[in-house]
Order: C-alpha cells, then structure tokens, then sequence
C-alpha cells in the first residue's frame, strides 16, 4: 500500500482525532488489531493513529504498521515537523537498513525550503548557491536510504532548470536539458519542454517547435505548465515570419512589413526572435528607400540583441552609401568587439572593416586638400577685397579732384587749388565739399607732396613741389586767382587734360 493509497483511504476527520486518542495509544493498538485486515480490498482503520507511532511486534502485520507510520507523518506534516515526518516514514520503511542521520536530512530540508523561496521571490543567483551545496549532501557517499539511493533528486534538476530560467542564461539553460536528456533520453518530456524554452529565446525557432513537440509527445496525457503556451506563440511567429519572407522575396515589401510588425507584437519577452524580425524589418523599410526607419530598426535589434551582428553590417552599409564613413567603421568595430564571432564571419566583417578603414584614409586626405584649397581662395578673395576697396578710395579721391586715375603731382596740385577756391567757406562755398577736397589732395600727396596713391611724379619720384599748401599752411585771402598758381612746368597743361 502506497503513501497515496492510504491517504485516499482514509476517512474524513482521522488525522485530526489523533489527539484525542494519544492516551489510550496502547489501549488502542490491542482492541483493534485483532479485527483488522489490511490485505483486504476494503481495509479502512476506523481510528486515528497515536501521537506517538508504536514499535510493532515481529507477529505485527507490516502494513498496519505502515499505515500508522504514514498518518502519523502527514500529522507531522501538518504540524509543520517536516524532518521529523521524514524520519517516521524512513524508520517505518521495510528497505531501510539503517536510519538516516538526522543532521544530513536536516540540513537538506533547509536546503529545499530555501530554493522554494528563493524561486518564489526571484532571486535566482541565490537558489543555485543553494542546490550547490544541496548536491554535496545529495551525492554523500553514505547516501541515502540506508545507503541505497545516491545522486541530485529529479525534483532537484527541475529547481535548477528554473532558476537558469529566471536569470534568463538560455544557453546554460539548453546545456542543461540536452545533459538531462542525454542520460535519460526515454523520460524526460520536462527537460524538452526547458531544452525548447532555450532555442526559443535563442532565437532558433525550428529547433525550439522540434523540441516543445517531443515534449509533448512524452508527457502524453500529463500536463506540463507553460508548454501549450510556447506552443502557440511558436507557431504564431513562425507563421507570420514566413509570410513576411515570403511577400520579401516577391517584392511586395509593404506587405513584408505588416508581417514582421505583426510578429513583433506577439512576444514582447523574446529579445532574440524580436532582434531577427526588427532586422527583417529594417531590410524592407531600405528596400523602399526608407532609410530613416530603416536605421531605426537596425538599432532596435542592436539594443535587443547585441551579439546579433547582422544589424551591425547592415548600419555600417547604409553609412557607407551616406559617405558617413567614420559611423561606418564604428558599427563594424563593435561588431568585432561582440563574444562568439568567428571564421569566416568574422574575416568578412574583418574585410570590410579594412575597406571602410582606407577609404576613410582617402576620404580625409581629400578633406586636408579642399579645406587647403579652400583657405587659399579666400586669402586671395581677402586680397581682392582689400584691393578693390584701396582702387575705390582712390578713385573717389581723384573724383572729388576732378582727375583722371593716376595723375600726376601737378595734376593733383592744381585740381586741388581750383577746388579748394570753389568750396571753402569764406569764398561762399561749402565746408564739407572743403574738407573732403583737403582730405583727397592729402591723401593723393601727402603732407610732403609725395606719390602716395600711384600718381606720376613729373621729377621721376623726387619731390616737385616742396612748398606746402596743405590745408594747414593754406590761406585762401591769398589766393586771387587760379592763374597765378600756375608755372612754367606746369604750362604743358591745359583744362582740357582735367
């Protein structure tokens, strides 16, 4: 009779009366072991068990003792003395040599109710900690059971695929299972189940369908919490991103794109598959010359996936088309830089590395020369500007004089003496236009009268005129008329040259 079978049997209210019935333990025992018969099919105690279990006589029936010992247990149970409910049910075993030491069983319940908690609160580092040490007392070479049974419970392998879960460490994760699976291969429909939860958010959909079917068809009837679940979101993602690759492929990429988005929002936990199909995506959005929302996608499965490195070559491409090298070069760097990224992959990405690499060398040479090129036309631009600038001033001092461009010292001379008569003030005529007359002639000659803006000079440079008749020596009362400022070396001229 299994502890199952007993504890159906039993009628409603025979734990709970034990109290009651702990003083005539004995009493108890005597009147009703002779009218018990626990080989029949109807076998049904009508009492409680006794607080304390009783040592039964070598002539004692062994399953009435087991019954005892297994109420007296769930009384245990109930009261909260689990290692003592363990050490009635050990000592009451027909296979048990020798008791188990009480501070190994001690020490294991600890153990067990710790990784319970720990998996209940998520704190899932500390629950590995736990069945650590657990699997030291577990794999004691004493064992358990009197010696007879050694090695980590199923129960035990169950806690740790959980906790590998809740750290979401997918590849431990797939170890794990496959080395259950591989030392029983014939039973272990919860480590498929743990095996397909791995591929599944490694992004291998196909090995993750492979395995939550194989799953299934070992627990049969048996019902394996999560599994229809991933079942279903399986074969909903699968579905749709088959159906946005296909409407790739036939370039209707609108199509494509309803798809993958349509995908994405099915399982917003899988960081791995949403990585693929965002890329999917990006692909269709850069085959519309949708370069914004491409780059956009592109970067989603980066944040999502870092060690997916499709994205990484796909960014750097479209940079490279936008002549922004040096993003380019950065994107494939990082690529580098990711864990697992090997062969001939990783002498792909190498190759394409060095090609941006030269190209942005080219690309800044030719960057030092137009910016060269650049600062020399503008020193030239600077240049014109200034000399244009000097050609208009001198061409309004020589327009106020009423002279040609490059006159000469005469020239500028008597054109200033008729313009100073026409415009200074005490001979009725106008201070500005006085000023500006003095300011031209200075400007033309200088106070010394020398060839100051490119005037010909009539005594080859030396000075011709070493009287001063700048504005500050120049009387006009003096003046009566132009004619007698005029000399005989200036007698070659006439109005008609002014």
């Amino acid at each position: 009779m299994t502890v199952e079978d007993c504890s159906t049997e039993t009628q409603p209210g025979a734990v709970g009366d034990s109290a009651a019935t702990s003083a005539n333990s004995e009493a108890t025992t005597t009147s009703h072991a002779p009218a018990l018969d626990p080989s029949a099919s109807d076998f049904v105690p009508s009492q409680s068990p006794p607080s304390d279990p009783p040592t039964p006589e070598p002539s004692e029936n062994p399953y009435l003792a087991a019954y005892w010992a297994v109420l007296f247990a769930l009384e245990q149970l109930e009261s909260g003395f689990a290692v003592d409910a363990y050490m009635t049910l050990l000592r009451a075993s027909p296979f048990s040599s020798q008791p188990a030491k009480p501070t190994q069983v001690s020490k294991l319940v600890a153990h067990v109710g710790k990784i319970r908690f720990q998996l209940g609160t998520g704190r899932f580092e500390q629950a590995i900690d736990e069945l650590d040490k657990g699997e030291e007392l577990w794999n004691a070479p004493e064992g358990r059971m009197g010696g007879q049974v050694q090695g980590v419970p199923w129960e035990a392998k169950v806690f740790r695929l959980k906790a590998l879960e809740g750290l979401e460490d997918y590849e431990r994760l797939l170890e794990y299972a496959d080395e259950l699976i591989d030392d029983n291969p014939d039973d272990s429909p919860v480590a498929y189940y743990y095996r397909s939860l791995a591929h599944y958010h490694l992004g291998d959909l196909d090995e993750a369908e492979k395995s939550a079917n194989e799953a299934s068809e070992q627990a049969g009837i048996r019902k394996i919490e999560g599994l229809d679940s991933l079942l279903d979101r399986i074969s909903r993602i699968s579905t749709l991103k088959k159906a946005g690759n296909d409407a790739f492929n036939a370039s209707r990429y609108d199509q494509a794109i309803e798809k993958y988005t349509e995908a994405l929002s099915v399982d917003r936990n899988n960081n791995a598959i949403r990585a693929v199909l965002y890329t999917n995506r990006g692909i269709a959005h850069s085959k519309k010359a949708n370069k914004t929302q491409a780059m956009s996608d592109y970067r989603s499965s980066n944040s999502l996936s870092p060690r997916y490195l499709k994205p990484y070559r796909l960014l750097a491409t479209l940079y490279r088309k936008s002549n922004d090298l040096y993003s380019a070069l950065d994107y494939l760097n990082r690529a580098l830089r990711q864990p697992g990224l090997e062969g001939e992959e990783r002498e792909a990405v190498e190759r394409e590395r060095d090609e941006v690499a030269r190209e942005k060398k080219a690309q800044e040479a030719r960057e030092r020369q137009e910016r060269e090129e650049k600062r020399r036309r503008e020193q030239q631009e600077r240049e014109e500007r200034r000399r244009r600038d000097k050609a208009a001033r001198e061409t309004n001092h020589y327009t106020v004089l009423g002279i040609a461009v490059g006159a000469t010292q005469s020239q500028i001379r008597i054109a200033y003496r008729k313009k100073a008569l026409e415009t200074h003030p005490d001979k009725g005529g106008c201070e500005e236009k006085f000023k500006r007359v003095q300011a031209a002639y200075e400007a033309l000659c200088g106070k010394s009268g020398g060839r100051a803006y490119g005037g010909r000079s009539d005594d080859g440079g030396r000075n011709s005129y070493s009287r001063s008749y700048s504005s500050r020596h120049y009387d006009a009362d003096d003046v009566d008329s132009p004619d007698e400022y005029y000399s005989d070396e200036d007698d070659e001229y006439d109005s008609g040259d002014l």
